[in-house]
């Protein structure tokens, strides 16, 4: 399979995905014993509709359990960064936008790069920080193929992860 192959997967994969605010909501709702109580067969066909809805996915109603030490969660809560398998996660929209240029059109390099030098930006920073960023959350996209702007906000997360990184406690 070719990374774009793979890149496409990888998206179709997650638009199947329940998101995490509705499995938390499904999961606080089933296991609310009011609810339950009051109104049973609206209980069990919920629970019906999520379990298969989970099966579909691949998902679960359980929490994953957090290694991090509290006053780590509090430190990556004020710095906006979250963790998956102890690797950073990018915000979910430039995650998609990444998922999506990496997958379609790549972005001419030239082009890019002449974009950036006019916002002062440089290409081969930019592209450097990107392709480090990209490796250390784990995805397999290809930083060259990136519009300008995908690039340049990979390099300011990229500089944004360094700051959290210096002063999260141990």
């Amino acid at each position: 399979m070719s990374e774009e192959d793979a890149g496409r997967h990888e998206w179709e994969k997650q638009q199947g995905q329940i998101s995490p605010g509705s499995i938390d909501w499904y999961r606080d709702r089933l296991n609310d014993p009011q609810f339950a109580e009051q109104w049973p067969a609206q209980h069990a066909a919920l629970k019906q509709s999520v379990d298969r809805a989970l099966a579909g996915s691949g998902q679960s109603l359980d929490r994953p359990s957090d290694p991090r030490s509290i006053p780590q969660q509090e430190h990556d809560r004020r710095f906006g960064v979250s963790f998956e398998n102890n690797a950073p996660q990018l915000p979910s929209d430039l995650s998609n936008a990444v998922q999506r240029e990496a997958t379609f059109d790549p972005a001419d390099p030239h082009e890019v790069a002449f974009a950036l030098t006019n916002i002062g930006r440089n290409y081969r920073s930019d592209y450097e920080a990107a392709t480090r960023l990209l490796a250390q959350v784990g995805m397999k996209a290809d930083a060259s193929k990136l519009s300008a702007q995908t690039l340049a906000n990979l390099a300011i997360f990229a500089d944004h992860l360094v700051r959290h990184q210096q002063n999260r406690p141990k």
